[in-house]
């Protein structure tokens, strides 16, 4: 895609359902220059991961589907992951790092090892504020009750 470094993947969906939005096809692209690397680092799957969440409509369909306004995230069920997390207000959004990341991903100055910020210089887990956003995006999940309460990632 563009040597090493710099983007290491890329995906999204193909064709959309027209009753809710929510993809019908999807495709995800890696940068072969990257691979190796990432495999090595131990990042792989994680990268992997992130790509396929893009794919199901993550940040690619929250404009689509009046999810955001400016850099905040407004999807109801991810504003009150981020109100129990000890946030107030709408859920930063990046605005950093150009047109494949800003607007696309959680902020990384404020959640930095989330799964889905732009870098993957800290990857962590699935946050329960992406699985948030999924139920928002319309994917029917088991309401937030039914997350394990005292773990902070499902």
């Amino acid at each position: 895609m563009d040597g090493p470094g710099g983007a290491f993947g890329l995906a999204g969906p193909t064709l959309l359902r027209g009753d809710s939005l929510l993809p019908a096809a999807a495709q995800m692209r890696f940068d072969g220059a990257d691979a190796a690397a990432l495999a090595a680092q131990g990042v792989w799957d994680e990268v992997v991961l992130h790509e396929m969440l893009h794919c199901l409509g993550f940040g690619v369909l929250w404009a689509p589907k009046g999810l955001v306004a400016g850099a905040g995230y407004t999807g109801p069920a991810a504003m009150a992951e981020y109100a129990a997390m000890g946030g107030a207000g709408p859920v930063p959004v990046e605005i950093t790092g150009g047109p494949g990341t800003a607007g696309l991903h959680w902020s990384e100055a404020v959640f930095g090892a989330e799964l889905m910020t732009g870098w993957i210089d800290d990857t962590g887990p699935l946050s329960r504020l992406t699985v948030a956003s999924l139920a928002d995006l319309g994917y029917g999940l088991a309401p937030r009750e039914a997350w394990p309460v005292d773990a902070p990632y499902v």
